[in-house]
């Protein structure tokens, strides 16, 4: 739902579209805020479009965000004007409403090359509480609704938040990042028929999407695994600039990774990581070696303690962010520090990593040419802009 500061009903029928206009002067809390970086000053502005965490997408060619709330199958378009301010919010399209489908919950949303793609857990029946994740396509042309993959196989009742979703992709393939359900070493989730609900190490080895991350052909929508042992995916992303897909991912008690997702590697999960245990008397059941990634494939860079790791995307090579920061900087968001991190990256290293406090949650992450847009758990959207009369210093070179 959105939050009604300004509405304007217009009756269709029987069905009334409602379009919320927001302004600076109407929002006492949407002041212009400007926080200092080390080589730039940015200047910020929030917007409470939505009453609880919702996820953005971004059209770059017509300047159009689309967000959707989690639990809802609604996707709102937002247009700014070319200040990027003063947003406009009106009801665009729906989820395909299938009947044999009772509840959904949505993952992540993803715009490319005029198509919204979807991501959503889907349960199929109360009574058997078996749960699997769809991804859907949208073409923005035809206005068709696509189901372009299912998971497998159908699972005993999970927590949303730990199964991932993330969307990325290329010019030929779309990738989705697939969480392992079993992130509380301590206690599986409880399948109610062990007959029909395969068991962990069962699932490990059936399954197309959990733990995973997989590849799906765009032309012939044909999947398959590229790497496994990922835990709790926060973002992915396609690195055009270097040909890296980039992936970030909640560790336990610390242990958050960044990883360059290569074919046929395991991430470790649940057998390592560099975090800890949440259960601290106990063992864990699946013999977990913490604080360590022996015999997998370790992450690009990790934090411990852990910062919530969320989103991410990278500097565009032209636009005002590239005058101050370099070029293919990484940009990383996090929940628990409600902050960015700005990563400046040099040959197969993090050579530094610049905080930068936000001060919410932060869910979803688009960096634009001359905009970062970003989406936090309490339902605003944030607009972040660099301030070009506070040039510090820059720009510079690139080292790549």
């Amino acid at each position: 739902m959105i939050k009604k500061i300004i509405s304007m009903g217009l009756l269709l029928g029987s069905a009334i579209l409602a379009f919320v206009i927001f302004k600076d002067s109407e929002l006492p809390h949407n002041k212009k805020h400007l926080i200092e970086t080390n080589f730039v000053q940015l200047e910020i502005d929030k917007y409470p479009l939505f009453e609880k965490n919702f996820l953005i997408a971004y059209n770059e060619k017509n300047s159009k965000i689309y967000g959707i709330n989690r639990d809802s199958r609604d996707i709102y378009q937002i247009t700014l004007d070319k200040s990027y301010k003063n947003p406009i919010v009106k009801k665009f399209i729906s989820l395909p409403n299938n009947t044999s489908i009772e509840n959904v919950f949505i993952l992540d949303i993803s715009f490319d090359n005029n198509k919204i793609y979807v991501s959503a857990v889907n349960e199929k029946s109360k009574k058997n509480e078996c749960y699997f994740v769809l991804l859907y396509e949208y073409d923005l042309n035809s206005n068709i609704w696509k189901e372009i993959f299912k998971s497998t196989p159908c699972i005993g009742k999970v927590g949303f938040h730990d199964i991932g979703g993330k969307i990325t992709h290329n010019s030929e393939s779309i990738f989705l990042a697939g969480g392992n359900i079993f992130t509380n070493e301590l206690n599986p989730y409880n399948y109610k028929d062990q007959d029909i609900i395969p068991t962990y190490r069962e699932l490990i080895g059936a399954t197309n999407f959990f733990g995973s991350v997989i590849q799906i052909n765009k032309k012939t929508n044909t999947s398959n695994i590229i790497s496994q042992g990922h835990r709790t995916p926060g973002g992915l992303f396609w690195d055009q600039s270097r040909n890296i897909l980039w992936e970030t991912e909640h560790g336990p008690r610390g242990g958050d990774e960044l990883n360059i997702i290569k074919k046929g590697k395991n991430y470790g999960w649940p057998n390592v990581t560099y975090g800890k245990t949440y259960q601290r008397k106990t063992p864990s059941i699946f013999s977990t070696k913490y604080n360590s990634h022996h015999k997998f494939q370790k992450p690009f860079f990790s934090w411990t303690p852990s910062i919530g790791i969320s989103d991410l995307g990278i500097i565009s090579p032209v636009g005002n962010f590239s005058r101050h920061w370099n070029s293919n900087d990484l940009i990383i968001s996090s929940l628990k520090d409600k902050s960015l991190y700005r990563n400046r990256i040099e040959g197969q290293k993090i050579i530094y990593s610049e905080k930068i406090y936000i001060g919410e949650r932060l869910r979803s992450l688009v960096v634009a040419e001359n905009v970062i847009f970003l989406s936090s758990d309490i339902g605003n959207l944030i607009v972040i802009k660099t301030n070009e009369d506070s040039f510090i210093g820059g720009p510079f070179p690139s080292t790549e």
